[in-house]
């Protein structure tokens, strides 16, 4: 039995998956298996996949095409390794890839480990460093982090195969296209330990026909829709309550209020101090990233991370009074 079953659907990928199959074989850590699932392509994914002899991979062709959902959950039912390893057809796995995540999942008795993405060109001539995979998170960060945003990368995504297969990915329209956002959700919410290390494990590339790339507004309506429903569920909060931290309107200062009252029921449940700063940071980011304001991006959002949590409690005070200006004028209306 391999000790790692690598899942990599392809659909019309041949344009890329060749580079993403060579990266593969040339891992340090041999011990694998690499499930290709050939999803209906109709251009020569095919031919290019079975130009290979190496024995590691295993070659499945869906008759029709099953779409990503039905066909990664298709790809965990065959994997015999003790840990599930995922990439895409059109990314580029970096040599030491599996070797650095199974170090980790063992060192860190964890159950999932993500890691440090790369974003990689069309082209594959520039490399760009991703700023919200950069930070270092304990399971405890996840679970608090997930409900507002998907802080775990799915490419390079590295889990124990036992989990995987009893979780699988949910097969519904309900979280077609963030799959992996709703499974990081449903782990955690069963205290799956999830972590996320710095080391660059994976080239992801940006392409103009990716799925999160054409289904982009549609995705993050939905998205919205979900983290309010979790939100609701795991505070009893009333959806309705909290829509104005997911649209795009500017809040007056009994909105303001209500937040700010909403924010300290959701700290005082989490009945730790530590946990209460956490969620100061978190609603502060929340207020003021609503409009797009770049100084508040996911560079502050890291360096708050990064910082122990008393320091961090203490910066707010200064980030709000710095820019007292812009919330004026952009969250309170007719500047009041």
């Amino acid at each position: 039995m391999p000790l790692i079953s690598i899942l990599l659907p392809a659909y019309n990928a041949s344009k890329y998956i060749k580079e993403a199959i060579d990266s593969v074989l040339q891992q340090t850590l041999a011990d694998f298996e690499l499930i290709i699932i050939n999803d209906g392509s109709n251009d020569n994914t095919k031919e290019i996949i079975l130009s290979y002899s190496d024995k590691r991979i295993v070659y499945i062709e869906n008759e029709i095409n099953l779409k990503l959902i039905k066909t990664l959950n298709k790809g965990v039912d065959l994997a015999k390794g003790k840990y599930i390893a995922r990439m895409d057809a059109d990314d580029v796995a970096l040599p030491n890839w599996l070797e650095i995540q199974y170090n980790f999942i063992t060192t860190h008795d964890a159950d999932v480990v993500s890691g440090h993405l790369l974003y990689l060109s069309d082209d594959g001539k520039k490399i760009y460093h991703n700023e919200k995979s950069k930070l270092f998170l304990h399971p405890k960060d996840v679970a608090n982090i997930i409900l507002f945003d998907n802080c775990i990368s799915h490419p390079g995504i590295f889990i124990k195969a036992d989990i995987l297969k009893k979780y699988k990915y949910n097969d519904t329209n309900k979280v077609i296209h963030f799959e992996d956002f709703d499974l990081w959700n449903r782990l955690c919410k069963d205290n799956i330990q999830i972590w996320n290390h710095t080391t660059p494990i994976i080239l992801w590339r940006l392409t103009p026909t990716s799925i999160s790339h054409t289904y982009k507004t549609e995705t993050i309506t939905q998205i919205n829709e979900y983290k309010k429903r979790n939100i609701s569920q795991n505070y009893n909060i009333n959806p309705n309550d909290i829509d104005i931290l997911f649209n795009n309107k500017k809040i007056n200062i009994q909105q303001t209020n209500y937040l700010i009252k909403l924010f300290k029921k959701i700290s005082i449940s989490q009945n730790t101090t530590k946990s209460f700063n956490f969620w100061s940071i978190l609603f502060l980011l929340q207020l003021l990233k609503k409009q797009g304001k770049t100084l508040f991006n996911k560079t502050i959002l890291s360096i708050l991370v990064m910082l122990s949590f008393p320091k961090s409690i203490q910066i707010i005070p200064k980030i709000l009074l710095h820019n007292k200006k812009y919330i004026t004028n952009h969250y309170f209306k007719n500047g009041k």
